[in-house]
């Protein structure tokens, strides 16, 4: 029994990174939770930082 578990989460772990781009791309379409993605991302410090320094640098 674990063994079947073990081996069918293991397939289902392949195929989602297998279509990973497609899975995101797909949720990401909703708007609901694009905002809530992009609330997440801007709490990490590291983004946060290269987000708004991005938008607010002098380009050449």
């Amino acid at each position: 029994m674990k063994s079947i578990l073990a081996v069918m989460l293991s397939v289902g772990a392949y195929v989602l990174y297998r279509n990973r781009y497609h899975w995101s791309n797909a949720l990401l379409s909703q708007p609901v939770l694009r905002k809530q993605a992009i609330r997440i991302a801007m709490k990490i410090p590291f983004v946060r930082k290269r987000m708004v320094g991005g938008l607010f640098s002098a380009r050449s």
